[in-house]
């Protein structure tokens, strides 16, 4: 039965939601694994991530962005910046590698968990390209933002239908069939904050060419990172 430290730990994540994004209290490890995956677009070798656009080895800027598909603070920057992030990618100036975390999941809803499974269904279409993959997350969000209720596996299947996802992956989405385990995905991705010395709260931008944490609430973070 949960107890008053269950709601005293509720209560902690709803006043840092509100001062600081949406923050995760619980860190952890899993087993890495690699995937190929869509042209333009690479999993990443710990298999808890999605690179879209050119590596860092090629030119301009290279970051991990750290989200939670349920939370409004990730919504909101994806709303802000999301055009601009879709221009860098398209002029091969930024590399974005998509980092899904899934701690705002509770026992009602797994919306997180299924979201994070959609992204990573949409990246390994062999159609994939990284504008498609950054367009699916732009839906997602705006889709969050714009209703008071979690779309259902219709609901993200449609949004990925609506940016031009093949139909088999809209299927696949659809069916909820599983592409990754998004509790490992969650708890690998803390394990790399942890590492970043970034705190577990989202939305979180890391620089991983220079290596430094991302100030983003300062409005002009993108065009100084992307020179």
């Amino acid at each position: 039965m949960r107890g008053p430290k269950f709601a005293a730990l509720i209560g902690a994540l709803a006043i840092l939601l509100v001062t600081v994004g949406c923050t995760s209290l619980v860190t952890g490890t899993a087993v890495a694994r690699k995937q190929a995956v869509g042209a333009g677009v690479a999993q990443t070798d710990d298999g808890y991530g999605v690179t879209l656009g050119a590596t860092q080895d090629g030119p301009g800027a290279a970051i991990d962005l750290f989200i939670e598909p349920q939370c409004p603070h990730c919504g909101h920057f994806v709303a802000e910046y999301g055009d601009a992030i879709a221009k860098y990618l398209a002029s091969d100036r930024l590399s974005i590698t998509i980092r899904p975390l899934t701690f705002l999941d509770n026992g009602s809803d797994d919306y997180s968990a299924r979201a994070t499974n959609a992204i990573f269904l949409v990246a390994a279409d062999d159609k994939a390209t990284p504008a498609l993959a950054w367009s699916f997350i732009q839906g997602l969000y705006a889709k969050l933002l714009s209703t008071t209720s979690l779309a259902d596996d219709d609901g993200i299947a449609q949004v990925a239908n609506d940016v031009g996802v093949s139909a088999d992956t809209v299927n696949r989405i659809a069916a909820a069939e599983p592409q990754v385990d998004a509790n490992d995905v969650n708890d690998g991705n803390l394990a790399l904050m942890d590492e970043y010395g970034v705190q577990p709260a989202t939305p979180a931008v890391y620089d991983t060419v220079d290596k430094v944490e991302v100030d983003s609430s300062n409005p002009k973070w993108l065009d100084e990172l992307v020179k």
